[in-house]
């Protein structure tokens, strides 16, 4: 039976007969196009995902108790360090001489201005192991210790001369109400400077209306200040690269603001290869030096990153109208140490699982040193 006598017996025009069967071999062609680019679909999907698998766990767990070795021996080494001090402490004299320091003042009513000028420091104390010191001296205008003025650093000299002028624009009045505070450190590279000794100068009790420049011997600095203590739980999820931290709570704040109370938050900054990434802040709890926050934020951290990261937690006392106070700073990370370290390693070491601890605050100098510093040898 030929095509025609098909068409013929369908009651079809051949053509309309052909355009049929065209029109199903296309459907059926585009069904099996379909199919074959569901099922390489499906394929590249099962190939990602295999490249795409986080890290294991115990990969991460080893990082961890690596991190944990290091804050061990970090706090053994901290702990020797203490015994020495202390031994040496009751060798010293409470009274030792710490050297001295010449200055000269000048306040020209014209202009509302005080000229403070550090001239020089002579038989300073050697802290470093030369028989040296690298010393330079930082002022500041008290109540507000967050400016501050400093001079050159001269090396190894015990003797250095400074010659150096600082200018203030103050009336008389507003004067009369500040303690000028001279501070003789010896600047170290790597680690945080060592306060030599200082000086304070209540300016209610100078006589202004004359140029004065006077020698004075330096003070034992005030050391060891609390600063208060902060709460908080860090949580890593390994394969999705999320780091979670939950501010708890803090207590035991340092007094900022003049009725004996401060207005704290906390604001939490990431940081990798030294460089700030991201930054969240809590709310802020009214005159309080105990606030309770139980407030929860997130970070993205992938696994590969973990090795030159750091967490900086940093309490702020909230100033409405003028600029907001730093209290403290804890940072947490490959650079930490001791306790920070280790709250950070026991993190990475339990993927999931939310770790807690209280830490100490600590002087906003010696976090920026933490940060800037090159990561420890595992």
């Amino acid at each position: 039976m030929s095509f025609y006598d098909v068409a013929e017996s369908m009651h079809m025009s051949s053509v309309g007969l052909l355009s049929i069967i065209i029109a199903i071999g296309v459907l059926v062609l585009m069904l099996c196009i379909c199919y074959l680019t569901k099922c390489c679909k499906r394929c590249r999907k099962h190939k990602s995902r295999k490249k795409k698998k986080g890290p294991d766990t115990k990969s991460v767990q080893l990082l961890g108790e690596a991190y944990k070795e290091k804050a061990d021996m970090d706090e053994r080494a901290d702990q020797s360090e203490d015994t020495a001090d202390g031994k040496s402490m009751g060798k010293t004299d409470g009274d030792k001489f710490l050297g001295k320091i010449l200055y000269k003042l000048d306040y020209e009513y014209s202009t509302n201005s005080l000229h403070v000028t550090i001239l020089k420091c002579e038989n300073l104390v050697a802290l470093d192991v030369g028989g040296k010191s690298d010393p330079y001296v930082r002022i500041y205008l008290l109540p507000d210790k967050k400016k501050k003025n400093e001079t050159k650093v001269h090396k190894k000299t015990l003797n250095p001369v400074f010659n150096e002028t600082f200018t203030y624009k103050l009336s008389y009045e507003d004067i009369m109400s500040k303690t000028l505070m001279m501070c003789v450190y010896d600047y170290d590279r790597l680690s945080k400077h060592d306060i030599i000794g200082q000086i304070k100068i209540t300016l209610c009790l100078v006589d202004l209306g004359k140029t004065i420049e006077v020698w004075k011997d330096l003070e034992k600095a005030e050391i060891g200040k609390q600063l208060g203590d902060i709460c908080f739980s860090i949580r890593y999820v390994p394969t999705t690269g999320k780091l979670s931290v939950v501010i708890l709570e803090a207590k035991n704040l340092k007094k900022m603001d003049v009725g004996g109370a401060s207005d704290p938050y906390v604001k939490v900054c990431l940081f990798q290869g030294g460089r700030r990434l991201k930054k969240k802040k809590t709310t802020v709890k009214r005159s309080t030096l105990n606030p309770y926050y139980n407030e929860s934020m997130s970070f993205e951290m992938p696994y590969d990153a973990i090795e030159k990261t750091n967490l900086q937690v940093t309490v702020v006392d909230y100033d409405r109208i003028g600029h907001s106070d730093v209290i403290g700073t804890v940072v947490l990370g490959v650079n930490a140490k001791g306790g920070e370290l280790r709250h950070w390693a026991e993190m990475v070491a339990a993927p999931r699982r939310p770790i807690a601890h209280w830490h100490k605050l600590k002087d906003p100098d010696e976090a920026n040193l933490t940060l800037t510093a090159p990561p420890a040898p595992r």
